[in-house]
C-alpha cells in the first residue's frame, strides 16, 4: 500500500508522531512519503492509496495552517482514503471532527478512527503510552 503522510507541527510533537507511523508502515512492508505542510502545496502531494493528517490542537481546534492545508487540498486520487492523528492536551478538542467535516465534503472516506495522542505540558511530553496508540492505529488501517 501506498502511503502519504502530512503533517503540521509546532512544537514537534506531531512530527515525532508522524514520523513513528511512517516507520512502523514501512516496517511492514508500505511505501510511505512524509511531508510537513509548511513545505508542500496542498495540490502537489503524491497519489497514494491512504493519506494521513496530523495535526496539532491551538484552543481545542486545528491551527489555521493545517486547516487552510486542508481546504486547499486537491488530490490526484478520486475517492481517496484517509485517517487523522491529533496531538493534544484536552481531550474534549474538536481537531478530529473538524477535519473529517472538511475530507468528508471533499469526498475522501475514513480508513481509520481518529487518534489523539496527549501531550503532557505546552511542548511535551507526549503520554507514556503514545507508541502502544499508534501501533494500534496502524494496525487498524
Amino acid at each position: 500500500m501506498k502511503v502519504c503522510i502530512a503533517y503540521y507541527s509546532r512544537f514537534g510533537n506531531g512530527k515525532k508522531c508522524a514520523e513513528y507511523v511512517e516507520e512502523t508502515l514501512k516496517q511492514n512492508g508500505h511505501s510511505v512519503e512524509l511531508f510537513s505542510v509548511t513545505g508542500i502545496r496542498a495540490d502537489s502531494l503524491p497519489a497514494a492509496d491512504l493519506y494521513i493528517f496530523s495535526s496539532p490542537t491551538q484552543i481545542g481546534n486545528p491551527p489555521g495552517k493545517i486547516r487552510r492545508f486542508i481546504k486547499k487540498l486537491k488530490l490526484p486520487v478520486a475517492e481517496a482514503k484517509y485517517a487523522l492523528i491529533s496531538t493534544c492536551a484536552d481531550e474534549n478538542t474538536q481537531v478530529l471532527a473538524k477535519l473529517s467535516e472538511i475530507l468528508d465534503n471533499k469526498g475522501l472516506q475514513k480508513a481509520a478512527a481518529g487518534i489523539k495522542i496527549k501531550v503532557l505540558g505546552l511542548k511535551g511530553p507526549l503520554e507514556e503510552n503514545y507508541t502502544q496508540k499508534l501501533d494500534s492505529f496502524v494496525q487498524e488501517l
